[in-house]
C-alpha cells in the first residue's frame, strides 16, 4: 500500500520503482559495498595478507586470487575486489612469466609463458578495467590494468604489439601512468613507453627514446629494475662501459617494492650476464 500511495500518484509504478532501485544499489555498491559475510571477509583479509608479502609465490598468489574470486561471487561490483583479483593475477603471471622482461639475448616469449598468459591475462584485464572505469584516476588502478593489458597482449609478440592497436594502447597506458602516478612502482609509467621504444620494430624503435624514459623512471627511484633498463638501452646502443655500471649498480640493489620482489632474481642473472658480454666487448 504505500508503494502504491506514493508512488503512483508520481505516475511511477512499483515494478518500475523496484527496478529503479536495484540499479541505484549496484551503483552504490560499486563504490560503498554492502559488508561481506564473516567468512568472505577473513577470506579477502588472507588474500591481501598473502599479496602484501615482500617474497611471495606465484601459489600464494594463486590462493589470493581464489580468496577474491570467493568475495566477487557476493560482491561483483565492489571495486576494490575487481583490482585486487587483477592484481593477483598479474602477480601470478609476473613471477611465472619474470615480468616479461626485455632481455639481452633470445625471445622473452616461450610456450610456457603463452601458455600462462592466455590463460590468466584475458581475466586480470577484465577486472581491472572494471576497477579503471570506476577508479580512473588510481594509481594503482592505471598500473594494474596497464600489467594487465601488457600480458593479455604478449602472447602475440612485441612487434605485433608495436604495429596493431595495442601498441597505440600500450603507450596510452604508460601515459596514464605518468599522469595519475608518475612515481607508482618507481616510475612504471616510464619504464613501460621506455620498452615500446626499445623493443619495437624499425622505424618505431629508437633507443634514444628509450633511454630518455628509463632514466626518467631511475631518477623517480633509483631501484634493481632501473638500473637494468637503463644498462640494457646502453647494452643495445654499444655503451659497454655505461651498461657495465647500470648492470653492477642492478646486481647490487636490493629490490624495494612488491612487484620488484617478483621477478628480481631474473633481473640479477641477467644484468650478471650483461655485465660479462660487456666485458668481452670491451676486451676484444
Amino acid at each position: 500500500m504505500a508503494c502504491e500511495s506514493g508512488v503512483a500518484r508520481a505516475g511511477v509504478s512499483c515494478a518500475s520503482r523496484w527496478l529503479l532501485c536495484s540499479a541505484a544499489a549496484c551503483v552504490w555498491s560499486a563504490f560503498w559495498p554492502v559488508a561481506l559475510t564473516d567468512l568472505t571477509d577473513s577470506t579477502v583479509r588472507k588474500s591481501r595478507a598473502l599479496l602484501a608479502k615482500k617474497k611471495r609465490s606465484a601459489n600464494e598468489c594463486e590462493q589470493a586470487a581464489d580468496g577474491f574470486r570467493t568475495a566477487l561471487l557476493q560482491q561483483p561490483l565492489d571495486v576494490q575486489l575487481n583490482l585486487d583479483l587483477a592484481d593477483a593475477l598479474n602477480c601470478v603471471m609476473r613471477i611465472k612469466t619474470d615480468a616479461n622482461m626485455l632481455r639481452l639475448t633470445g625471445s622473452q616469449e616461450t610456450p610456457e609463458k603463452i601458455r600462462v598468459w592466455k590463460e590468466l591475462g584475458p581475466e586480470a584485464w577484465e577486472h581491472a578495467h572494471f576497477a579503471l572505469k570506476y577508479w580512473p584516476r588510481s594509481p594503482r588502478a592505471a598500473s594494474v590494468y596497464a600489467d594487465a593489458f601488457q600480458y593479455m597482449t604478449s602472447v602475440h609478440g612485441p612487434l605485433p604489439q608495436a604495429i596493431r592497436g595495442s601498441g597505440k594502447e600500450f603507450r596510452k597506458n604508460a601515459r596514464r601512468m605518468q599522469q595519475v602516478g608518475p612515481e607508482e612502482e618507481g616510475g612504471l609509467g616510464f619504464v613501460f613507453e621506455g620498452t615500446f621504444f626499445l623493443a619495437a620494430p624499425w622505424p618505431i624503435r629508437s633507443l634514444d627514446e628509450a633511454l630518455v624514459f628509463f632514466s626518467r623512471a631511475l631518477n623517480i627511484k633509483k631501484c634493481r629494475r632501473n638500473f637494468y633498463y637503463v644498462g640494457l638501452v646502453q647494452y643495445h646502443m654499444q655503451h659497454w662501459a655505461d651498461a657495465i655500471e647500470a648492470f653492477t649498480q642492478a646486481r647490487n640493489t636490493a629490490p624495494e617494492f612488491l612487484s620488484e620482489f617478483d621477478f628480481a632474481e631474473a633481473l640479477t642473472k641477467e644484468a650478471t650476464l650483461g655485465i660479462k658480454l660487456c666485458q668481452k666487448k670491451l676486451a676484444m
